[in-house]
C-alpha cells in the first residue's frame, strides 16, 4: 500500500491522492489514519462527499487534508 494524503480538488469536485491526475471515486476504498492507526473505509458521494466506515461516516472537509492508504 501506498502511504500519503488526500486533497480536495475542487477544479475535477474529486479527492486525488498525491497530486494525480486522476481523483478518486464513489465507492473506492481507502484507509484513514485516525489516532495512531489506519481505518478501512470507502469514498462516497451526495451531497458532499463522506466516508463510510464499519461503524459510522462522516463529511469530508474540502479544506482539510487527510493521510491514508491506497492499494
Amino acid at each position: 500500500m501506498k502511504h500519503g494524503e488526500i486533497r480536495y480538488n475542487k477544479n475535477t469536485d474529486r479527492w486525488v491522492f498525491e497530486n494525480q491526475a486522476d481523483g478518486f471515486h464513489c465507492g473506492e476504498a481507502l484507509e484513514f489514519k485516525i489516532g495512531n492507526r489506519y481505518v478501512y473505509g470507502t469514498l462516497e458521494y451526495g451531497l458532499d462527499w463522506i466516508v463510510i466506515f464499519p461503524d459510522s461516516r462522516f463529511r469530508l472537509m474540502n479544506s482539510w487534508v487527510y493521510p491514508v492508504r491506497v492499494p
